[in-house]
């Protein structure tokens, strides 16, 4: 994947989890919380350096 494609996957991820789509249930709640964190731990770092490189590209 590039940067820009992990980046927005990292996005869509906390995205979907803050939508009403996603279902009520514990054992589902938790399993998407673990992904979360599992996408915090190994995507979010770059996901970061990513938007805040393409901000300061489109800054200047």
């Amino acid at each position: 994947m590039t940067s820009e494609e992990v980046a927005t996957l990292v996005d869509l991820c906390y995205a979907a989890a803050a939508s009403d789509l996603i279902s009520r249930r514990r054992d589902s709640q938790q399993r998407v919380n673990r992904f979360l964190d599992d996408v915090h731990c190994n995507l979010f770092d770059g996901a970061q350096q990513f938007w805040q490189q393409r901000s300061r590209s489109t800054a200047a």
